[in-house]
């Protein structure tokens, strides 16, 4: 929800009521522009975009408002759609500014109020005994007493909310004084049980704009996501890749653990996203590192540089499956339309090829000589991605002397045994955990084959 406006040191009423006018105007076309991006990203089945990813871009002011209204437009959609078509605003579904017009039909009957701030607002205003007519008869219509109640089951608010977690950068502050200056501060704030660099919040907690944020002391990564390089470990001094390594987060938790030691090689093909990482690294106050713009798979492993690299962090490309949640997926109209339904052929399509890659890179990270330990991550559901990328790698993994290991042993979850004789893998599942889905799988070098018997995983 938005401040209430600050009438406080000098500033008029007035002053303050336009100031909020001019926010909310802001919002209202925030919040348009971004359900007609994921709209017509559904429409033209080119995805890549996310109700969080835009919401809360750096161009978005207003972060938290947008977002909520976002939110609250996407879920009564339809309802919306319907309302504005009985009060003459969308006249056979079509305006120049639907999506606009809906975000103020919402605000007016839902939302926080409506104000003359601009040509739409006023448009919507004049007919808003209109508009409220129309959805007092809907509800009459569909024999209901709540809002919520016009809604389909799934898009009611049924999933419980999701607590925050920040990861203290070490590099930076401590754990005991990251702490220490939050309860100062009266927050609820504790330290994860499984992961020690890890604080957890209540749902809700906003902290996006807070000073320790803001200068990289904390770093809002989801809980999940936390795992991997804590699953790999790297000891001090250690020279390591990320073999995909774009934005960073990862990146800059392994540097972290790593106490700024050693050297972290970080990999990704794209020019762009290479620069976000170099420079999310050095906000973090990272030096040990080398951000390298290439394709992970063309790097020979036998390289004069990379000879020893002990650990590696993979966490390819994955169907992203595991994220629908927190990426607010759920409202789309996609979503609601194959609740329920088996995969796709498209969706089947896109899963298998992953799975290719997935086997193909993780096969070549495994080649690197000097490899100790490697983490195999995804934020994908689908045990394609995941157990069976594993399972298919493991006779070349057992051959170069790797083994599965268990990585957090405390976590109580683990995934499928198929027929490896164990199920050591990680699995988080969104709905059990209340975080993204995740998996990782540990692979721990015991041995090295014999030099005279290629091949071979007899000492």
């Amino acid at each position: 929800s938005r401040d209430a406006p600050d009438v406080s040191h000098g500033t008029t009423p007035t002053d303050a009521t336009s100031d909020r006018m001019g926010r909310d105007g802001k919002v209202h076309r925030q919040a348009a522009d971004i359900v007609r991006r994921l709209r017509k990203a559904e429409q033209t089945k080119r995805g890549g975009s996310s109700v969080k990813g835009l919401t809360l871009a750096k161009q978005v002011s207003s972060k938290k408002a947008t977002h909520a209204v976002t939110c609250e437009v996407l879920r009564y959609w339809d309802v919306l759609e319907e309302v504005a078509h009985e009060a003459a605003l969308v006249v056979d579904g079509k305006t120049k500014r639907k999506e606009l017009v809906l975000v103020l039909v919402y605000e007016l009957i839902l939302g926080k109020g409506l104000h003359p701030v601009g040509k739409e607002e006023k448009r919507v205003l004049e007919r808003k005994a209109a508009i409220k007519a129309a959805f007092a008869k809907l509800l009459v219509r569909r024999k209901v007493d709540r809002p919520e109640m016009l809604l389909s089951v799934s898009n009611r608010r049924q999933t419980k909310e999701w607590n925050r977690s920040a990861r203290v950068n070490l590099l930076k502050l401590s754990v005991k004084d990251a702490i220490q200056l939050l309860e100062k501060e009266n927050m609820q704030v504790s330290i994860d049980p499984y992961l020690p660099d890890v604080l957890q919040f209540p749902p809700g907690t906003d902290l996006h704009d807070h000073p320790l944020v803001a200068d990289k002391r904390l770093i809002l990564q989801g809980w999940s996501s936390c795992i991997p390089a804590h699953a790999l470990s790297p000891p001090p001094g250690a020279k390591v890749i990320d073999a995909c390594a774009a934005p960073g987060n990862k990146t800059t938790h392994l540097a972290s653990l790593m106490k700024g030691t050693g050297m972290i090689f970080a990999f990704d093909r794209d020019l762009r996203r290479a620069g976000v990482l170099e420079e999310n690294l050095h906000k973090a106050g990272a030096q040990n590192y080398h951000v390298v713009c290439a394709d992970f798979l063309t790097i020979d492993p036998t390289a004069k540089e990379y000879a020893e690299v002990s650990c590696i962090l993979l966490d390819p490309s994955c169907s992203g499956s595991g994220t629908t949640h927190s990426r607010m997926e759920h409202l789309l109209p996609s979503s609601q339309q194959n609740k329920g339904k088996a995969q796709s052929e498209t969706d089947k399509h896109r899963v298998a090829s992953l799975a290719n890659f997935q086997e193909k890179i993780l096969l070549h990270a495994l080649e690197f000589p000097g490899l100790e330990r490697l983490v195999y991550s995804t934020c994908s559901v689908h045990v394609q991605e995941n157990e069976q990328v594993v399972c298919k790698v493991l006779e070349k993994a057992t051959s170069l002397g790797f083994g599965l290991g268990t990585p957090i042993p405390d976590w109580p979850y683990r995934g499928q045994d198929l027929g490896q004789g164990g199920t050591p893998f990680i699995r988080v599942d969104s709905e059990r955990d209340g975080c993204d889905g995740f998996f990782v799988a540990l692979f721990e070098r015991s041995h090295k084959p014999s030099l005279h018997q290629p091949g071979s995983h007899r000492p």
